[in-house]
């Protein structure tokens, strides 16, 4: 459990640089919002679907904490994909030299 006084103190840097960045937008420069965690850009129509998509299959719940399995399948493709590409990246080189 986070303290009251501790809530404040963030809220109120976080405040704080909005009020920064709201100066910074009157005077011509373009900003992104992240300084209260909601950027302002829509969320992208493939991250919608997914989570509809999630949402119907009762993915609801906290993944364990070594991640989802199919995630972790893709990461480990990803990185089998990365190893072979430098072998032969490296293969590449020593015929080159």
């Amino acid at each position: 459990m986070i303290a009251r006084s501790a809530e404040e103190i963030a809220l109120f840097i976080a405040m704080e640089v909005l009020e920064k960045a709201r100066e910074m937008e009157r005077r011509g420069i373009d900003i992104i919002h992240l300084e209260v965690g909601e950027p302002d850009f829509d969320v992208p129509p493939a991250v919608k679907e997914a989570t509809c998509r999630a949402l119907e299959e009762g993915l609801t719940h906290y993944a364990q904490r070594a991640g989802i399995a199919a995630l972790q399948e893709t990461k480990s493709d990803v990185a089998e994909m990365k190893r072979i590409y430098n072998q032969r990246r490296k293969f590449m080189i020593k015929r080159l030299k």
